[in-house]
């Protein structure tokens, strides 16, 4: 097969970007479509870069397109992982799943060789901020013991629609670890379409993993943030409630937005009707680009906590945007900071 030739009945890998295209020669370790797959690669499948055709293949059969999946900056992996992609992997020595739910929801039932990971180990409590990233030895020491280490691809699932996942991704991307995807639509979409979920859990394997934080251009400070207000190529998309940026739902000492900020609720990215998987990446685009939010400007995503804005900051690294970040601090600290401006 010559590069770039679509596979059979998919119709797929029109684009002729060398970068995008290197690789996709005749090799039968890359196939991977319609539930058959055999790879070499140093990471499970969907496999390392010269195999990101072949995922954006699954995602184009869902509606998805290319540009999400080839425009990510500083990993091989798909930011947002369909579930059969998954289900083809399972048992995959390199593949680690961290399932976000309480105990009891994971011990009711989980995808089979889930680890069950606490939400709370990956914030930091530092009043009036609610959400701040963990320091690296709380970190390192967290990550350890899920058995994270820089041969595995992280895959993250939760059943609210990915927030708790994404946090986690986030959290992985700020420490620039090479592979981790947010599961589409979570344990709903998993259990939805009948696959299988297992009641017996799985022991992480211990390493020794030692967190540094090599891509500190994906997180925001209160600082940071006011160094950029009024810029031309800059933005700030609030996720919370309407009622929320509006100071009418008060939930700091003041309430409001801040300034220059547009709201998006986190929530009106998720398809209602499926699962809460992520809306086509047409209607995501035309939705933000109403707003504003552009690829060609950086991108500073908040809420309360960093937890629903976490978010939006995968959908935003989904859809190609190269250049955002995520706020832990969030209306936490800004709407608890007198001094800090604030618009309602």
């Amino acid at each position: 097969m010559d590069e770039c030739t679509a596979w059979p009945g998919e119709g797929l890998l029109t684009d002729t970007d060398p970068s995008y295209c290197a690789g996709v020669a005749a090799d039968d370790n890359i196939l991977i479509l319609l539930g058959k797959r055999k790879h070499a690669s140093p990471f499970p499948c969907p496999g390392n870069s010269w195999t990101d055709s072949i995922q954006a293949s699954i995602i184009l059969r869902h509606g998805r397109d290319i540009a999400g999946t080839r425009q990510m900056v500083g990993q091989s992996k798909p930011l947002l992982l369909e579930p059969e992609a998954l289900e083809a992997c399972l048992g995959d020595s390199k593949l680690l799943i961290l399932d976000l739910r309480a105990p009891d929801q994971y011990g009711a039932g989980h995808i089979p060789g889930a680890i069950n990971a606490q939400y709370a180990d990956f914030v930091a409590v530092r009043r009036p901020a609610m959400g701040m990233l963990p320091d690296e030895a709380q970190l390192s020491t967290v990550f350890s013991a899920l058995g994270v280490d820089d041969s595995r691809y992280v895959v993250t699932y939760d059943d609210e629609g990915g927030g708790r996942a994404a946090r986690v991704v986030w959290t992985l991307e700020v420490l620039g670890h090479p592979a981790m995807s947010v599961l589409n639509g979570g344990v709903r979409a998993w259990v939805s379409e009948g696959r299988a979920l297992d009641r017996a859990p799985a022991l992480p394997s211990s390493s020794e993993y030692q967190a540094t934080i090599r891509r500190p251009e994906a997180m925001a400070s209160s600082e940071y943030i006011l160094s950029r207000l009024g810029a031309e190529d800059f933005m700030l998309l609030d996720t919370r409630s309407p009622a929320e940026f509006a100071g009418q739902d008060v939930r700091a000492a003041r309430g409001g937005h801040i300034p220059g900020a547009v709201n998006r609720n986190w929530t009106d990215n998720m398809d209602q009707q499926r699962d809460l998987r992520l809306l086509p990446d047409s209607e995501l685009r035309s939705a933000l680009e109403d707003l504003g939010v552009t690829p060609d400007k950086e991108v500073v995503v908040y809420c309360q906590t960093h937890h629903r804005s976490a978010h939006s900051y995968v959908v935003l690294r989904h859809l190609g945007y190269g250049r955002v970040r995520g706020y832990p601090g969030a209306w936490s600290e800004w709407g608890n900071t007198p001094d800090l401006p604030l618009e309602k």
